[in-house]
């Protein structure tokens, strides 16, 4: 009993170190332009940063190219500024954390590599940053959409940039009427990554 116990948990542990060996880790930093559909729908600059797992889901034969899944957490701000001359200049950045859940495909060269990965994502209000917000009404404590990213890999380095496309409701906000209207975010990014791991 003791001897199949110990060879299940060898197996156990021997599956897991295989399946983490070809796992590349992404920490990334970088600028982001928020806007919503609406009311706070001029670019405010913000920040981001992240941690990524990827890991290889399918080489093709005698290609360079891969297929590979993502999964990250990103501190973002989302949010934007008031256009309308109707108000006095008013911002909005709200700070949340995102979660990714990516496929992507990779085209590697000889000392460089071409990447573009996309899918869904969910974030959740961290708390709010700078703000000049009073025709905010609320914001949404959880917030998902789509995003991508494509971009350069030299070595260990990669330089990307990425859009984020909200599909629920950042939050309510009165317009220059003073109608409550429904705002979604969307957000571009710049970014630059270190990887470390088995990835290529």
């Amino acid at each position: 009993m003791m001897v199949a116990l110990a060879s299940l948990a060898a197996s156990a542990q021997g599956g897991f170190k295989g399946f983490i060996s070809d796992m590349t880790i992404d920490l990334s930093v970088g600028l982001s332009w928020a806007r919503c559909n609406k009311v706070f729908s001029d670019q405010k600059l913000g920040f981001t940063a992240g941690l990524d797992f990827t890991k290889p889901i399918s080489t093709f034969h005698g290609s360079p190219s891969t297929l590979y899944g993502l999964l990250g957490f990103h501190v973002v701000q989302k949010g934007g500024k008031i256009s309308d001359n109707a108000f006095d200049l008013r911002d909005l950045l709200s700070t949340h954390i995102a979660i990714p859940l990516h496929v992507g495909y990779r085209y590697s060269f000889k000392k460089c590599s071409l990447f573009v990965h996309a899918g869904p994502y969910v974030s959740f209000k961290a708390g709010e940053g700078s703000m000049n917000d009073s025709a905010l009404k609320s914001l949404s404590s959880t917030e998902f959409g789509l995003s991508g990213d494509f971009g350069i890999k030299f070595r260990k380095f990669q330089l990307s940039y990425g859009l984020d496309f909200g599909l629920s409701k950042l939050g309510t906000a009165n317009d220059a009427q003073g109608k409550t209207v429904n705002m979604k975010s969307n957000t571009g990014h710049v970014k630059l990554t270190w990887s470390f791991g088995g990835g290529k």
